[in-house]
C-alpha cells in the first residue's frame, strides 16, 4: 500500500492510501518528504554503528564524554555523524530556496559523507 494526498491549495504531501495500481492509473507521483529522508539518514547511520558493534549511533556516542576503551572510536564517530546532519542541513535549505532537488530517501544516503 502507497500513501500519498496532496493538498490542491497548499501543494502539502500528507498520507492517504493508494494501491500502486491506481498510482499507475492516474499517474501520480510520489514525492519524498524531509522526514522521509532524515528517517532514511537516521537509518544508515544506526547501520553503521551496528556494524561497529553497538545497538546504533546514539549508543555509540554515550562513550565519546568519558574515558573508556571505546572514547577514540565514539569521538570520531560524533564527528562524523555530525558532518552528515550538517550537510543534510544545507542541502534541505537550498531545496527550501529552490536552487536544489529534493531527494529522495535514497539519494541522500547516497550522498552522505563517507564513514573513516
Amino acid at each position: 500500500m502507497i500513501h500519498v494526498n496532496k493538498n490542491a491549495k497548499t501543494g502539502e504531501v500528507t498520507s492517504m492510501p493508494f494501491t500502486q495500481a491506481e498510482i499507475d492509473a492516474y499517474n501520480l507521483s510520489i514525492a519524498p518528504t524531509f522526514e522521509d529522508v532524515r528517517k532514511a539518514l537516521q537509518l544508515a547511520i544506526d547501520v553503521k554503528a551496528q556494524a561497529l558493534g553497538f545497538s546504533g549511533g546514539n549508543a555509540l556516542m554515550l562513550y565519546a564524554g568519558f574515558t573508556n576503551q571505546f572514547q577514540s572510536l565514539a569521538q570520531g564517530f560524533a564527528v562524523w555523524e555530525a558532518s552528515v546532519w550538517v550537510e543534510a542541513g544545507q542541502y534541505k535549505a537550498e531545496v527550501i530556496a529552490g536552487t536544489k532537488p529534493m531527494l529522495t530517501p535514497l539519494e541522500a544516503v547516497a550522498l552522505m559523507p563517507t564513514y573513516p
